[in-house]
């Protein structure tokens, strides 16, 4: 007669299986998972962000460094922070990932939320890389001028046309970054006695070369990834300039 060894070990194999799956389930959800932002199919996440900032003065106010001039000119208080920054993040992070539409990331966020701070330190530190090579094309009074001055100069209106869709968020980033060196890195305040007609010359030249920019991966690109670690500089040098400098939100 055989043994009865392969009964007594069911019970072990059993055993091992349900340890073998938790175990899994365990790794699956310890670490973030790569965040993609680039391409068409993950924009939303970008939209989410700079809607969540849109949407909450106060928090970003508090976040991209409020000024007292810009306080004073505007007839309120300044800004302070009342948390540490991390705590902002964590906000923006449960308004992106809570609903992500990819189920992954959604039990990734459930299991750790706060592993995904750096996933949006490395966002903003990336977004704020683009943001100045986009201010470079503009040039460097283009920079410093709202966009509604930049509307009312024919040159400057047709280059901002023209590179607009390589970088839609711009002139929301714009508007909250424009005067905070920390930020707007391009900006340089215009020679009063500049030449207005060499610069309107190499505005035309830009334009040319911005072609370049139309063929770049910012929006349309294959699938460029950040790691929950960060991404592009998500800490040290690039993340500690979100407090630096007294620009205006």
């Amino acid at each position: 007669m055989a043994p009865r060894a392969a009964s007594r070990g069911r019970g072990g194999t059993s055993r091992g299986h349900g340890h073998g799956n938790q175990t899994q389930g365990e790794a699956a959800t310890s670490s973030t998972p790569r965040i993609q932002w680039e391409g068409k199919e993950y924009t939303y996440r970008t939209n989410l962000l700079v809607a969540f900032c849109k949407d909450n003065p106060d928090l970003r106010l508090k976040l991209f460094s409020d000024s007292t001039q810009d306080a004073i000119r505007q007839g309120r208080t300044r800004k302070q922070m009342s948390a540490s920054k991390d705590s902002y993040y964590q906000q923006i992070a449960q308004h992106i990932f809570t609903n992500d539409r990819d189920p992954v990331v959604r039990q990734a966020y459930s299991a750790d939320p706060l592993s995904f701070v750096k996933t949006i330190k490395g966002r903003f530190a990336k977004l704020k890389t683009k943001y100045n090579t986009f201010n470079k094309e503009l040039g460097y009074s283009g920079a410093g001028i709202t966009v509604e001055q930049m509307l009312e100069d024919p040159n400057k209106r047709n280059l901002l046309e023209r590179l607009k869709p390589t970088f839609p968020w711009w002139e929301d980033l714009h508007g909250w970054w424009k005067d905070n060196p920390a930020f707007n890195q391009t900006f340089s305040t215009a020679d009063p006695g500049q030449d207005h007609a060499a610069e309107a010359q190499e505005l035309f030249a830009k334009s040319k070369r911005s072609t370049a920019l139309e063929n770049d991966d910012w929006v349309d690109g294959g699938g460029e990834e950040e790691e929950g670690e960060g991404g592009e500089g998500g800490e040290g040098g690039e993340e500690d300039a979100l407090q630096q400098g007294g620009g205006s939100a």
